[in-house]
């Protein structure tokens, strides 16, 4: 049986130990503990200042922990079963050079996923999956890929310098390859829902801008979970100025 590593990059232990510590805890017991091991990275006490670099140190400084398959999570994921582990590891064990997440867009512009509120229990997105689909790019909050593709691919310090859309970018470093991202049907849950939505800050701004400009030669657009860009430069700037004016009218 493969390893398969969970990394997290946290600043909220409370929710971290609330959520994804927690689920962690219960579900990867023995005996499947030996085939998994979660690596915890605190964020502000370790001075990263973005998750591109978060996890390239983490990969590189303990690359002896790292397994086959390494899972990437926010600390605000839970799950109450091993369903989607197991599908992970079937799905990256038949084609490694893969991307597979938990929640991701289509090149028609429909975001899919089977993610559910904790508490609630009901699915954060209309669109939802039955079977594994092919995305143009995952979201960040939960995603998975094998040891071999991250060898080949980094994440990109340089283009995400924060904390967004690290894994949009990957995503469409892999397309570049000629690998792929896909979603799986498997169920797992996200924080409370947050009224206020989804915040496109300065920031979100700034790397999608750095992404347009890097991908334009394998897609006209980016479209990242929460987010279509066109990648002409023109047409790119007009579309997150307008997104730049929004922010400042909240």
């Amino acid at each position: 049986m493969p390893k398969v590593t969970y990394i997290c990059c946290y600043n909220n232990l409370e929710q971290l130990k609330d959520m994804l510590q927690q689920s962690y805890n219960c579900y990867f017991s023995e005996p499947e503990s030996e085939h998994c091991n979660l690596l915890l990275i605190n964020a502000q006490e370790e001075g990263y200042k973005s998750a591109a670099q978060a996890y390239n140190c983490t990969i590189n400084k303990r690359a002896n922990e790292i397994g086959d398959i390494v899972v990437f999570c926010h600390q605000d994921i839970a799950f109450n079963n091993t369903l989607f582990h197991k599908r992970i590891i079937t799905e990256l064990i038949e084609n490694p050079l893969q991307i597979i997440g938990a929640a991701g867009i289509t090149k028609n512009g429909f975001v899919y996923s089977n993610l559910q509120y904790k508490q609630e229990k009901r699915f954060i997105t209309k669109n939802r999956v039955s079977e594994k689909i092919e995305v143009e790019s995952v979201d960040e909050c939960f995603f998975a890929t094998s040891k071999a593709l991250l060898n080949k691919l980094k994440f990109d310090e340089k283009n995400c310098p924060y904390w967004h859309l690290y894994a949009v970018d990957l995503c469409y470093s892999a397309k570049a390859c000629g690998f792929k991202s896909y979603i799986i049907p498997e169920i797992i849950f996200h924080k409370e829902r947050n009224e206020g939505g989804m915040f496109t800050d300065n920031y979100f701004i700034r790397t999608m801008w750095n992404l347009c400009i890097k991908h334009k030669r394998i897609s006209d657009k980016i479209y990242a979970p929460c987010y279509i860009c066109p990648t002409n430069p023109i047409k790119a700037m007009q579309r997150l100025i307008k997104t730049l004016f929004k922010n400042i009218l909240r």
